[in-house]
């Protein structure tokens, strides 16, 4: 099946401010639209073959949220990538992602896994005493953390390291344990 829709509907500010809220340039923009349409399609293939239409808003935008990961971001985004989505406060998308995520693991289980693959896979070494990872999901760090009192609570949990937006440090044993878990190493 082909699916086709003209973006010369929008107005040239329009399309403007899309790009912008998109994060995306102009020439960007048909193919980001088109993976955007196909997973409304997914969304509403699902909802007629499977289970019909939520219940409740927040079970909607779940399940919307969902099929994105699935056919638009392909991997886990950063709660500011859903924002523009969904017109939501940063606090609400990212209680929406940890929702969706939470109730979905076991079909998310292969984008976790190649997301948690590529932070521990490629640790730096300038933080005090261990490592430092590059982390821009609150969601991993919580699932790390998580993992860390469930295995080995005398452990220290990851922590951000001061002055950075997204840089965390890992104790030595810690990462052992993380790439026990995560890597099988």
């Amino acid at each position: 099946m082909e699916i086709k829709f003209d973006t010369d509907d929008f107005s040239p500010q329009e399309r403007v401010i899309v790009c912008k809220k998109l994060g995306v340039e102009d020439a960007q923009l048909n193919d980001t639209l088109f993976n955007i349409a196909n997973t409304a399609f997914h969304e509403y293939k699902t909802m007629i073959l499977e289970h019909g239409i939520p219940a409740t808003i927040s079970a909607l935008r779940e399940e919307r949220l969902h099929h994105l990961i699935l056919h638009y971001f392909k991997s886990i985004p950063h709660e500011s990538e859903i924002r523009p989505l969904f017109q939501l406060s940063a606090s609400t998308c990212r209680t929406l992602l940890r929702n969706t995520i939470t109730k979905n693991e076991m079909l998310f289980e292969d984008i976790l896994n190649a997301k948690i693959q590529s932070i521990l896979g490629k640790p730096g070494g300038n933080a005090k005493n261990g490592f430092s990872l590059e982390i821009q999901s609150e969601l991993i760090v919580q699932m790390f953390n998580n993992k860390i009192t469930e295995k080995e609570p005398g452990l220290q949990k990851i922590q951000l390291l001061g002055g950075t937006a997204a840089t965390y440090e890992c104790a030595e044993d810690t990462m052992e344990l993380l790439k026990k878990e995560y890597l099988h190493e």
